[in-house]
């Protein structure tokens, strides 16, 4: 009897440790979401990728969330973190800067 060959992971630049930086957030969750998308096969539920990308918010802001993401999800002896969508939106609501007035003017001031 033959079984399935297992997945292997690729690591292929694994994301940066996020600190919560309004800057870097949708650029982290980008480098996030393709890592997920080459390593489909072994993140293949939603509580894996939303682990994984915990895994990478260690320091800051994104650490606290990450923490208190992680209290809220424990129900007794079980972990109910939701949909990794949803875990998107959270996080893009707490992380992604919202004042694209001021980051435009900011860009086009650096010349």
């Amino acid at each position: 009897m033959s079984s399935a060959p297992k997945s292997v992971e690729l690591y292929i630049g694994s994301p940066e440790a996020f600190d919560g930086s309004y800057k870097k957030a949708i650029q982290w969750l980008n480098s996030v979401m393709f890592y997920l998308a080459v390593n489909k096969e072994v993140y293949n539920t939603d509580a894996k990728k939303i682990a994984f990308a915990l895994s990478y918010m260690t320091k800051g802001p994104a650490l606290t969330w990450a923490t208190t993401f992680r209290h809220n999800t424990l129900v007794g002896s079980t972990i109910a973190m939701g949909t990794f969508t949803v875990f998107i939106t959270n996080f893009k609501t707490m992380f992604e800067h919202h004042d694209v007035k001021s980051n435009a003017i900011a860009w086009l001031s650096i010349k």
